[in-house]
């Protein structure tokens, strides 16, 4: 009995981290991890580009917003490719979940985690721990205060984050 309650533990909750949906063509208003910097500003020539210089002289990446979508590229080390995307809403209002949730579960499909945190719902799409790409989606639904219901919708692919890190923390000590 013990055993079959322990493999059935660990199907349920450590299938995020060995199994995953593929991400390779997600997007977020149109926008996919892995396109450059260039590509982006082609498509928005408008948009501001602000050079992330912790130590005030190397680059360590570069942040712009569009349309209210946070965009984080990585360094010219590699290739100024966007690694991080991330759209959040703020509601004043509690908002209806499924209306919220609806059309992201019809975009993305089944999520590969999901549920209620405390304050929030929450879903993960890919491999949702450890260093990997993952689509991650929160919405605050109590509120303990004048906050708001904040929503955040974040494409990230963590290994990249994590290289770009290390990195420029490497470069810094020599």
């Amino acid at each position: 009995m013990r055993t079959g309650i322990f493999f059935l533990f660990i199907i349920l909750f450590a299938a995020p981290v060995f199994a995953g949906t593929d991400l390779t063509n997600a997007d977020i208003d149109g926008f996919r991890l892995g396109q450059t910097l260039e590509e982006v500003k082609t498509l928005h020539p408008k948009m501001r580009i602000k050079e992330i210089k912790p130590d005030g002289d190397m680059i360590m990446g570069y942040l712009s917003s569009v349309n209210g979508v946070a965009l984080s590229f990585a360094s010219d080390k590699f290739g100024k490719v966007l690694f991080s995307i991330q759209k959040v809403v703020m509601y004043r209002e509690k908002p209806n979940v499924e209306v919220v949730y609806g059309p992201i579960l019809k975009k993305y499909g089944t999520p590969d985690y999901g549920g209620r945190q405390m304050l929030h719902v929450a879903s993960c799409w890919g491999k949702c721990f450890g260093n990997h790409t993952s689509l991650e989606f929160k919405l605050k639904v109590m509120s303990m205060g004048k906050g708001g219901y904040p929503m955040s919708l974040t494409l990230v692919d963590k290994e990249l984050q994590t290289k770009n890190r290390r990195m420029f923390l490497d470069n810094r000590t020599k």
